[in-house]
Parts: structure tokens; C-alpha cells; sequence
């Protein structure tokens, strides 16, 4: 969908000189792919845009930890843990949008680094990051005026608590204030229109109630590894299939692991202790450099500003981690019988058309990331510290990795397309497997322009695929190949058609290979599975029917031969035979079976005698019209016990059997 997108957004500014805008666009992402697309292609495109957000969330997260830890290997594992966080993972395989996580660690190290300097460059920093935060996703939006406004009630309550802050001049907050309102009128005037038509056709946007419960977080989710992870994903697979009630794998993958509240706890506990970690970090670091701590931190100043205490940023991230669960949350939660609304719920009043919460679990990562760099750094000044530290890698891949396998999506999305690019050079291709793979250039040059659009399918008619002309259109048409995919198989198999190609996932049909024009279609009431080939014996009780159906648009004479036999003695069958597009079921309480049934209107009867021996018995010159022909079967004497005849202890109550069929056009 998403090189689609592009492609589009490309094309339109190319024919109408300005930017497409739409409800569903998210210029952050959409700009960036149209401007990647005209460079290289779409799929070059998608996978910068996808591959890249790794790398930037992981440096992102390191400047953020660095400011905090001043320790790099302590950085460098947060930076790891936010951008290999299997949140990421699983949406950069869903969710273009929401896999760009690198705004987030960006926007709060300017957040941060501005509340500490007041300098201009660092809040047209604040204020861009913050604009490529909010113009990257809707949800990214909301989780960012959630993290904006606890910054500020946080800070106006420090700054009016601590005694440190005491004397300090409000600039930058107040800058602080007046760059998120500059934000947010830069993104409403962006995006003002989108949001007119969401709230005029609110009903169509919005999510429904009950889907709040399904996309909101689960404690599960947060502890079980992802069952994608190869060396801890048996741990609790059963468990998450059998518990996400109606909700996704995506939106449920939410592991912290082990190792990253461990490292958490222990930051924690420093800091409950009044552990000051900027000046501790500061001595141990002049110690590993040989210097005094007053050298150092002379040779620091003037060129960027001593790290601020963590008595302001531990206490933040532990109340973002708390915050950030309970708006995960689905909006009712049960305790001890009492039901608390959470703040999902009270969101839906306001802004209905959100309805994954649980993507508020990205802050968690983030708030636990910084935590455990914090965490890593005080180990790392403990004896041994770069073997913990070393340990601590170690443990954070086993928890965090989910390859094997690698995961590489082919352009074409099945193996029949990739057996058609292969070995067809000049061959009309009608698809049913996925809509709109014909708008992508890449698809297309692969394919060698071959692919029906699908204003050209539903041109023809060819979305009906139990159109009993579907194949005779394709013919008329001249396409060669039709790909569909795996689970139509015994449904084409039905109209009388085999597969050309058959492969894991989907399957070709050769438009060429004409079905026979009269194929059986349906029959009932017989004793067997889903089969009524010419081998096998099949069975009826006191009513059978058989469906043929004339697939073409024309009527067709022919002589049908039954080979039949009754069971026991001979019965006569009275079989009415007519068109039929009316069937209806009911249930036999004495056999305890659905039956359906068939009303024909102004039937052809035909009477036969059939004996025990098996016999051939000729319809002649029988007119079959186009669609499906009923055949209604009664014997008399009606079925009798298998067990009345034989004593063979069969229950079956049986009367004919049909062998085979043949139908011969003159």
C-alpha cells in the first residue's frame, strides 16, 4: 500500500506543482517516499524509509542516554534496546508509520537539552523534531501531546519543589511552551483540512468501542517473549494465541525482557539511595582518563553544560512508564469488582477514531532504554563492569532478536507470480490473489506491463468469479494466465478446471486449457466426502441430487449416461430434472443431517428401473440451459437398513448407487 502511496503522492505533485493532502496522508512519511521514489523507485523508497529507522532510532537514543549517563557503551545499549525493541520489529513489517520510531528519543533530548540551556538552535530543535513527530503518524500525535504535557506539569511542579531550581530564570519554559504551540498551529494549518473532514464524517473515521478492548495492552503482552523469538518464544506462545480475543500479534507484542528491568530496578535504587549519577559519572570518567575531576569538568564548560542531576530525569521516566500503561490500557479495567475507566475511554469521547492504545507501549520502551543505560553505567564503574556489560549484550539479543528466519518480502507477493515473471514474457495476466499490484511500477515492469488493472477487471466482470462465463471472458479477452490464491483451489476445482501451476501459496490457471462446457457443479445427499469422480461407488439414501452446471452462455444438447445400481433389489427412481437457482435447506431429525433441497420449476421426469447389478441408463438429446441443471432423484421402494439385508451391523439406509457420469455433445 504504502508504494502505492508513494507513486501517487509522486505523480500528483509532478502534474499539479503541490503537495497531496488527504485525511489518511502522513507527510512526515509520504513526502520522504514520493521524494525517494523520484530519485530511485518506490521499492527503493520503502525499504530506505523502513531500514533506516533502525539506525536513527538507535543514534537518537544514544545522544538522549549520553546526555543523561555521559557513558557511551551504557548509551550504546539503550540505543540497541529502543531500536531493536520488538515493538519496532513487528510494526516495520506492518506499519510504515508507526515503525518510525526516531522522532521520540530525538524530541526529548531537544526537549531536554533546551530546558537545560535555553539556547535558540536547541528550540528550533525542539520545534522540528517535534513537527517530523507529529507529521509522521496520528497516533504518534496523540503519544506526543501525552509526553509533551507531562513534561510540563513535571517540570512546573520541579520547578516549584526543587530548591536547585530555585533563582533559575523561566525562559525556557516558557520557549518550551510556546514551541509546542507554534507546533501545534504549523500542524493544524497542515492538516487542517484533513481533520475538518474526520470530524464532519465522524461515523466513518471513527473506531468502534468494543475494538478499544481488543487493541488495548495486556499484562501478557509486556511479559511473554514474542513467539517470532527463536530462543524464547515457546515460552508463552500457546498462551498468547489462546488470549488475544479478537486482537492482533502486532498491537500485543510488547516484551520489555529481563535484562532491561533489571537495569532498570538498579537505576532505581541509586537513585532512592540520593545517588547523584552526574557527578558520580563524572568522577569515575576523570579516573579512567587520569585527570582530576576538577580538570574535567573545566575542560567541559564552555563547551556544552554539566549533565543535570538525575533527581530530575529518573523521577520523569518512572512516571512516563506509569502514565504510559494506563493509557495503554482498554478502556475498563476490573479491580477486586470495581470498574475503573481508564484514560482510553475518556479519550474516545474526544478523539474516537483511535483505537490501538496499546502503541502507547512505545514510551514504555523508550522511558526503560534510558533506564537501563542509567542502570548499565553504574555496573559498568563496579570491578568487572565491561564483562557485566558484555553479559548484559549478550542477554538483551536472546531476549530482543527474533531472526532466523530472515524476514525479505519478495515485490511479488506469491510464488505463481514469481513463475510467470520468470518463464512468460508476453502473456495477459488476470489476478485475483491481491487488489492494486498494477499501480506499482515495480510490479509492473517485472511482469512486463502484462497485469490487469482492476478498473479492467471490474470492467469485464471478472470480480465475479462464480460467474459460469468467467473463463470464456478471460479467453475473449486474450489473457493466457489467471493466479489465484491457495484457498480457491477446490472451488475452481469444482467448475471442472485444474491447475497449470500449483505452488505453497497460490496457484495458476491456463486460460488456454478450456473447461469442459458442462461441468458437474454440486451434488447432495449422497454418502461421501466432497468427490464424485468416475472410480468410486456413491451411495444415496431416499433422495439424492446432482447439479450440472453449463458454464457457457449458450444452450448445449447433450446425452448424459448415469452408471447406477440399487442396493438389495431393484427400485425405480423418479428423477426430476429442470433449471434450479432455488435451494433451500432443513434439518431430517431422523437421520439427525442437513439436507438440501432444490425447487425446480416445470421439471423433466424421467423413470428408470434399476437393478442390483450395475447398469448404464442414457438421458438423450437433453437440452442444458446456461447455469446449473437439477437433477432430483426419489427411489422407490425407499432406502433400506444395510443391516436388514446383510447383518453386517451397517446402519446406513441406502437404495442407489451412482458410479459415474459421462455427458456426450454431438
Amino acid at each position: 500500500g504504502y508504494m502505492q502511496k508513494f507513486q501517487f503522492v509522486k505523480d500528483y505533485f509532478l502534474a499539479k506543482k503541490m503537495p497531496f493532502l488527504n485525511p489518511y496522508t502522513q507527510p512526515a512519511v509520504d513526502y520522504p517516499g514520493a521524494i525517494l521514489t523520484y530519485i530511485f523507485d518506490e521499492v527503493v523508497a520503502f525499504n530506505i524509509l523502513i531500514l533506516f529507522s533502525f539506525p536513527l532510532a538507535g543514534f537518537f537514543t544514544y545522544l538522549l542516554a549520553y546526555y543523561i549517563t555521559k557513558d557511551r557503551i551504557a548509551s550504546f545499549f539503550g540505543g540497541l534496546l529502543y531500536a531493536f525493541s520488538p515493538y519496532h520489529w513487528i510494526h516495520a513489517y506492518y506499519h510504515m508509520s508507526i515503525s518510525q520510531i526516531q522522532w521520540f528519543p530525538l524530541y526529548l533530548f531537544s526537549l531536554f537539552l533546551f530546558r537545560d540551556t535555553g539556547r535558540i538552535r536547541h528550540g528550533l530543535l525542539l520545534l522540528i523534531s517535534l513537527l517530523f513527530l507529529i507529521l509522521s503518524s496520528y497516533y504518534y500525535t496523540l503519544l506526543a501531546m501525552v509526553i509533551t504535557l507531562l513534561f510540563i506539569i513535571y517540570q512546573g511542579i520541579y520547578l516549584a519543589i526543587s530548591k536547585q531550581e530555585r533563582g533559575k530564570s523561566l525562559k525556557p519554559f516558557v520557549i518550551i511552551l510556546s514551541s509546542i504551540t507554534i507546533s501545534g498551529i504549523i500542524f493544524i494549518s497542515i492538516l487542517y483540512k484533513n481533520i475538518h473532514v474526520i470530524y464532519k464524517n465522524l461515523p466513518e473515521f471513527a473506531a468502534r468501542y468494543d475494538e478499544l478492548f481488543r487493541y488495548g495492552s495486556r499484562p501478557w503482552g509486556f511479559i511473554l517473549p514474542p513467539i517470532d523469538n527463536p530462543f524464547l518464544g515457546w515460552i508463552g506462545k500457546d498462551y498468547i494465541l489462546s488470549h488475544l480475543e479478537g486482537g492482533t500479534l502486532v498491537e500485543h507484542t510488547l516484551y520489555i525482557g529481563v535484562i532491561p528491568i533489571l537495569l532498570s530496578l538498579i537505576s532505581l535504587y541509586s537513585w532512592i539511595r540520593g545517588f547523584n549519577a552526574g557527578a558520580t559519572l563524572a568522577v569515575a570518567q576523570n579516573k579512567r582518563a587520569g585527570a582530576s575531576p576538577a580538570v574535567a569538568q573545566n575542560k567541559r564548560a564552555g563547551a556544552s553544560p554539566a549533565p543535570t542531576s538525575w533527581n530530575f530525569y529518573l523521577p520523569f521516566l518512572f512516571i512516563l512508564i506509569i502514565v504510559s500503561l494506563l493509557f495503554s490500557r482498554p478502556p475498563i479495567m476490573t479491580l477486586f469488582g470495581l470498574k475503573i475507566h481508564m484514560p482510553s475511554h475518556y479519550l474516545y469521547q474526544i478523539i474516537p477514531m483511535f483505537r490501538a492504545y496499546a502503541r502507547f507501549g512505545l514510551l514504555v520502551y523508550l522511558a526503560i532504554a534510558l533506564l537501563s543505560s542509567a542502570g548499565l553505567s553504574i555496573l559498568l564503574k563496579k570491578r568487572r563492569g565491561m564483562l557485566i556489560a558484555g553479559l548484559a549484550f549478550l542477554l538483551l539479543f536472546i531476549e530482543y532478536t527474533n531472526i532466523p528466519p530472515f524476514r525479505i518480502n519478495h515485490i511479488l507477493p506469491t510464488e505463481s507470480h514469481r513463475w510467470i515473471a520468470e518463464n512468460s514474457s508476453n502473456a495477459l495476466i488476470v489476478d485475483y490473489t491481491r487488489e492494486g499490484l498494477s499501480g506499482i511500477p515495480a510490479v509492473r515492469r517485472l511482469l512486463k506491463n502484462n497485469l490487469m488493472a482492476k478498473a479492467d477487471l471490474e470492467a469485464y466482470n471478472l470480480f465475479n468469479t462464480s460467474d459460469r462465463r468467467l473463463f470464456g471472458i478471460m479467453k475473449a479477452i486474450g489473457a493466457r494466465y489467471a493466479i489465484f490464491p491457495g484457498e480457491m483451489e477446490d472451488f475452481i476445482k469444482e467448475m471442472g478446471i485444474r491447475p497449470y501451476r500449483e505452488f505453497r501459496d497460490s496457484f495458476i490457471v491456463a486460460v488456454e486449457d478450456t473447461p469442459e462446457p458442462i461441468i458437474l457443479r454440486l451434488y447432495n445427499d449422497f454418502y461421501s466426502h466432497i468427490k464424485m469422480g468416475k472410480e468410486y461407488f456413491r451411495w444415496m439414501g431416499n433422495k439424492g441430487i446432482i447439479v450440472f452446471t453449463n458454464h457457457t452462455d449458450k444452450e448445449i444438447e447433450a446425452d448424459l449416461t448415469l452408471t447406477l445400481q440399487s442396493f438389495h433389489i431393484p427400485r425405480d427412481l423418479n428423477i426430476e430434472i429442470g433449471h434450479s437457482d432455488r435451494w433451500y435447506s432443513r434439518y431430517d431429525r431422523r437421520t439427525r443431517r442437513t439436507e438440501l433441497d432444490v425447487i425446480i420449476k416445470d421439471p423433466r421426469i424421467w423413470n428408470i428401473r434399476v437393478g442390483p447389478d450395475e447398469g448404464e441408463y442414457t438421458l438423450k438429446n437433453f437440452l442444458f440451459k446456461p447455469g446449473p441443471t437439477a437433477f432430483k432423484i426419489i427411489p422407490y421402494p425407499e432406502a433400506q437398513k444395510v443391516d436388514e439385508a446383510l447383518h453386517n451391523g451397517d446402519k446406513r439406509e441406502l437404495s442407489v448407487a451412482i458410479k459415474s457420469y459421462e455427458i456426450r455433445i454431438p
